[in-house]
């Protein structure tokens, strides 16, 4: 149940920022920038979403940090997934493969660093 709890708080705190950033880039993109320009700038807030996120996870977590980057990621992408499936009604293609496998990459070495930046208690 505390490992639930745990998953379901990051999954929370990941759509509460995913939220709020891809408002921002509406705005932008209605108001300032073209459409292409919006796309990369989501890609980029994403992957450095993915690696802040398993970075303070693998920080708190005990486990390894590819382990950790692994189930967060997989966590995550599963999210958004599951969302875009809902709301876009959107196919799986091999593009979409790339961007979730690069967004996995992400996770993981912000998780493998967080795990190396842990404090050493003696």
């Amino acid at each position: 149940m505390k490992t639930l709890k745990k998953y379901a708080l990051l999954i929370f705190k990941f759509l509460s920022f995913f939220l709020i950033g891809s408002f921002i880039l509406s705005i932008f993109e209605y108001f300032f920038l073209n459409s292409n320009l919006t796309h990369i700038i989501g890609l980029i807030y994403l992957i450095i979403l993915f690696l802040v996120i398993s970075f303070k996870e693998a920080k708190i977590g005990s486990s390894r940090g590819f382990i950790t980057g692994l189930k967060i990621g997989t966590l995550l992408i599963l999210t958004l997934i599951f969302f875009n499936i809902i709301f876009f009604h959107s196919h799986f293609k091999f593009l979409y493969f790339i961007y979730y496998l690069i967004l996995l990459l992400s996770s993981l070495l912000g998780a493998i660093i967080g795990i190396n930046t842990k404090k050493e208690e003696i």
